[in-house]
């Protein structure tokens, strides 16, 4: 398969992988849409992503994918063929490492009540497999790449304990600066 990848010259190049292989508890997708992330992508490309050491590269692109289910896994009990879900990845393949690899034709998605009775205590894959979530058909696959940012903005805002009355400042006004001043607005933060 195809996918998209930044060199260590921080060129784009098409490159052709394996194809993702899926374990008992995911499933394989065709990815139909995967958004450009500025806080992702866009550094990786520059090469100003903050722990990706140029012997990280080259790197295969794309972490706000979204596909729909064409196989499953055997023990897979929450995805059918034909879902669309966000978040499928491409595990490093060949030369090329992955950050994410959401540019790809397939890619693959961790079923979570598979994970759950069968890996419980592989706490980053029940994390990974919490945030590959089924989307409600009338979703449009092309806009469901903000529901990855919007989800972001919300779990910082968690993360840091942010609550009603306190005082943020955000810096940068670009789209997830806006994100964080509408949900902050919404949670009461001043």
């Amino acid at each position: 398969m195809k996918t998209l990848i930044v060199k260590k010259d921080h060129q784009l190049r098409i490159a052709e992988i394996d194809r993702p292989v899926y374990d008992d508890c995911q499933a394989l997708v065709k990815i139909v849409s995967c958004g450009i992330c500025n806080g992702t992508d866009a550094k990786l490309i520059h090469g100003t992503f903050k722990g990706f050491a140029e012997d990280r590269y080259p790197l295969m692109l794309g972490h706000e994918a979204v596909g729909r289910v064409i196989e499953t896994g055997r023990l897979v009990e929450g995805l059918k063929t034909g879902d669309l879900v966000l978040l499928p990845f491409v595990e490093a393949s060949g030369p090329y490492q992955s950050a994410w690899g959401g540019f790809s034709e397939y890619g693959v998605v961790s079923d979570l009540p598979a994970v759950l009775r069968h890996a419980p205590h592989d706490l980053e894959r029940v994390g990974l497999a919490r945030s590959q979530t089924v989307l409600p058909d009338w979703v449009d696959p092309v806009e469901a790449v903000m529901i990855v940012t919007l989800r972001e903005v919300l779990s910082s805002i968690r993360r840091f304990k942010m609550r009603e009355n306190d005082s943020v400042v955000v810096f940068g006004c670009g789209p997830v600066g806006q994100t964080f001043i509408r949900f902050l607005h919404l949670l009461g933060v001043k």
